[in-house]
């Protein structure tokens, strides 16, 4: 199997090098039917589970130094945070028959939420979060980072 490197234009993939072209042209035999498997290159970047795990641990970190019952569980913080940043599914709407508005929050998963609207979303609600602390960002994350630190190194024993 050999990798070719091409672009999608004017609806046909071509051989973005004279290098990729010259490997098609070794490899296959015109007319011939090829199957690809295609993947964006460029500036599109994977998610992190680092970054997702340490959203979590201060969602954790919120729910065990606050005295308010709304936000006694990393759930109910998790859901402070969406409806802070109105993190909401834009096209899904419902108005009750009492005329009130709702709205389908989204989620944080990995199939749904792509890797920079994850940081900008992410670095929202760390904000929100260190407000709720009456600290800096910065000293929440390294508070959560500390956390996780100690949960992993005890867990090795």
């Amino acid at each position: 199997m050999k990798e070719v490197i091409t672009q999608f234009k004017a609806g046909v993939f071509v051989p973005n090098t004279p290098n990729d072209l010259d490997i098609a042209r070794q490899e296959f035999r015109d007319n011939q039917l090829v199957r690809l498997k295609a993947y964006s290159v460029g500036a599109k970047k994977e998610r992190s589970v680092t970054q997702l795990g340490l959203l979590h641990a201060c969602f954790k970190l919120v729910s065990d130094n606050t005295e308010n019952p709304m936000l006694n569980q990393p759930e109910k913080v998790k859901f402070a945070c969406k409806v802070h940043t109105h993190f909401v599914d834009k096209d899904i709407v419902f108005v009750k028959p009492d005329n009130t508005v709702c709205f389908q929050y989204r989620s944080f998963s990995f199939a749904t939420l792509d890797h920079m609207e994850a940081c900008n979303i992410f670095e929202r609600c760390f904000e929100y979060m260190s407000e709720l602390l009456g600290v800096t960002k910065e000293k929440l994350i390294e508070s959560a980072q500390e956390k996780m630190t100690n949960r992993y190194s005890r867990a090795n024993f």
